[in-house]
């Protein structure tokens, strides 16, 4: 990507997490790489259910003092960076050689994962203990 489409592209986004980007796909941005793949996740899975929506009639829209509700209560960065956290938490539980056979378990030895916020992280971000 040239640096002055990156510009173009940022300058749309303005204050938004995502962009349709035509013949491209879907781009996510966050203050971490966590919160950027959980907003990506999330507008997948959101185009996924309006397709579906429409293929059955006409979708009955939510009213807008209802989403605002919504966005204000799950649209914020810790909430994205911690909805990741979950999904990190399934990902590495239930496939813990997962980064070996992609041939970059070596890279993430070194990591330190935490989180970017200067608050507490809720408890409920993190599950430590599985049931076996």
């Amino acid at each position: 990507m040239k640096k002055s489409e990156g510009k173009r592209i940022a300058q749309a986004l303005g204050r938004n997490k995502a962009a349709i980007l035509r013949n491209h796909g879907i781009l996510t941005v966050g203050h971490s790489v966590d919160e950027a793949a959980w907003w990506y996740i999330r507008l997948e899975d959101t185009a996924k259910a309006q397709l579906l929506a429409e293929a059955v009639g006409k979708p009955v829209l939510i009213d807008n003092h209802i989403t605002l509700k919504i966005q204000q209560r799950g649209g914020t960065h810790q909430a994205g960076w911690g909805g990741f956290q979950y999904l990190w938490d399934e990902i590495t539980h239930d496939q813990p050689d997962l980064f070996d056979r992609l041939g970059i378990g070596h890279c993430l030895s070194s990591l330190s994962f935490s989180s970017p916020f200067s608050i507490p992280t809720p408890n409920f971000f993190r599950r430590i203990n599985y049931a076996s």
